[in-house]
């Protein structure tokens, strides 16, 4: 005979559990939710993919939130998801995304805690195996409402038009504006990634190249058409270059070039002939160009030797050269050899004695009451600020560049609109260029100000302009006296700023 008080138990029990277990499914998929939007809210784009896995036993968990995308054929087990996401990933993207799976990996069998990374990367469409998308993939690993569960939560969002704007960014921000070349800075990483890969058996030639007499052209012709025949030179360099090499525009009519010489001095010499060659000619309106190229002839065996150094050695070297083919008339070649290292090296001590004459003068001037600080500015070579001496670090780049602009136009004003032209050549004058600019004179003024020396700035109605008479500057001091031996200019000014090649070419005018 059964028992109906047993039976009622049993079912009571069944329910109980039941009804635990409905409530214990909701609270983790209100849990997952929760996550879903977090990381949702977090990149502010729709996600393409969203899948929840169980790591304990890598298998899916289903959840209403759930995106398969492309996948949507047979999702079971976190591997051999992660398997065919990873064939998907461009061949230059796959090892960082390997890198984090592996630390995903590890996260999941050693600590099982909460732990949330990122990876960008281009994925191929199922369809079009060629066409690659920049993805954002986002990890996030995170314990369950109940122990023993551990999720891994992971969303795929497409970022193409997000990533393709910081990519013309990035571009923007190692180019030459004119040219399109590589700008100073980043034909140095270029040069520094080089160095990094030689071995002993490399030749290269490092090389500035110069338009001889280029102001005559500027004279007669203007800006608009002297921006023409650079854009010609460059791309002139642009289709001499072979792979490996590497052309920049350091400002003005001044180019510079790496070139591989395979090993072989008298193949590099000939490349340099050629280069020579393609850009000694005729143009327009009957104007022929002759340059003048100072080479540096770089060994591997030198460059392991010296390591960083030696970009910087290398440097002075080729513009050594450069200055010496200008020398004897241009028009023509000068390599870079050891009988000139006693020249180059009696030049530099000259420099550093003067450098050291002028701190030395500066730190010992009687300080006066209430007088303020003495103040230095570089513009012959790199821009920079000195007050008592010592360099000012600029925390904002930009703050440093508006300071460099004001002192370029030798104590005229400037407007806000023809600053937003110069710090952001690619912008136009708005409402958020122009708060922008707002606040790098706040940061200009405030750096200013920390050293004691605010009142070089005159602001009027936010015209700004630098007060001449306040400050010891290389440039004011070279027009008013340019055989002052204090003021020497050396063929290069303020390399920092592309903008500053007009002030360039009137230094070379007055040289001449």
């Amino acid at each position: 005979m059964v028992n109906k008080n047993s039976e009622e138990t049993n079912l009571n029990s069944d329910q109980g559990l039941l009804a635990a277990g409905l409530k214990e499914e909701k609270e983790t998929e209100l849990f997952l939710h929760d996550r879903f939007m977090f990381m949702q809210n977090a990149d502010g784009n729709p996600a393409s993919v969203f899948l929840v896995f169980e790591m304990i036993s890598s298998r899916r968990y289903e959840t209403k939130d759930d995106l398969t995308g492309e996948y949507e054929d047979n999702i079971r087990y976190f591997p051999d998801f992660i398997s065919r996401l990873l064939k998907r990933i461009h061949p230059e993207d796959r090892s960082a995304a390997d890198s984090v799976m592996e630390q995903v990996m590890r996260e999941c069998m050693d600590y099982r805690r909460p732990y949330r990374t990122t990876i960008e990367a281009r994925l191929c469409s199922g369809s079009a195996q060629e066409e690659y998308r920049w993805y954002k993939i986002d990890f996030l690993l995170t314990p369950g409402p109940k122990l023993p569960d551990y999720f891994l939560l992971l969303q795929i969002t497409d970022v193409e038009d997000r990533k393709a704007e910081e990519l013309l960014l990035i571009e923007k921000a190692r180019t030459d504006p004119l040219t399109g070349l590589l700008n100073r800075e980043a034909f140095e990483e270029a040069c520094h990634r080089k160095q990094e890969k030689a071995t002993k058996d490399k030749l290269y030639g490092f090389g500035f190249i110069y338009i001889d007499r280029f102001k005559n052209i500027i004279d007669r012709y203007g800006y608009p058409y002297a921006d023409k025949v650079i854009c010609q030179f460059a791309e002139t360099f642009k289709a001499l270059m072979n792979t490996g090499d590497h052309c920049g525009r350091l400002g003005g009519d001044t180019f510079v070039i790496c070139m591989d010489g395979h090993g072989n001095f008298e193949y590099l010499k000939e490349r340099y002939r050629i280069v020579k060659a393609s850009l000694d000619r005729d143009i327009e309106n009957n104007q022929s160009f002759t340059v003048s190229i100072g080479v540096v002839p770089v060994t591997g065996v030198q460059i392991l030797s010296r390591g960083c150094s030696c970009f910087d050695a290398v440097y002075q070297m080729a513009d050594f050269s450069l200055r010496r083919a200008k020398g004897n008339g241009g028009d023509r070649i000068v390599y870079y050899n050891p009988s000139m290292d006693e020249e180059l090296k009696a030049e530099q001590n000259i420099q550093d004695e003067e450098q050291r004459e002028f701190i030395a003068q500066t730190q010992s001037e009687p300080e006066i009451s209430g007088e303020p600080a003495p103040v230095h500015i570089r513009t012959f070579g790199y821009f920079d600020l000195f007050v008592n001496g010592n360099p000012v670090p600029f925390n904002h780049a930009k703050a440093k560049e508006l300071l460099a602009l004001l002192v370029d136009r030798r104590g005229g004003f400037i407007s806000s609109k023809e600053a937003i032209g110069f710090l952001w050549e690619e912008e136009t004058s708005n409402k958020r260029t122009h708060a922008r600019y707002r606040k790098v004179a706040m940061w200009l003024r405030e750096t200013l100000e920390k050293y004691g020396v605010g009142d070089i700035i005159e602001n009027h109605n936010g015209n700004r302009r630098i007060i001449p008479e306040k400050v010891s500057c290389d440039l004011y001091r070279y027009f008013e006296d340019k055989n002052n031996p204090d003021s020497r200019f050396r063929g290069s000014y303020m390399l920092n700023y592309s903008w500053g090649e007009t002030t360039y070419n009137d230094l070379n005018q007055a040289e001449d």
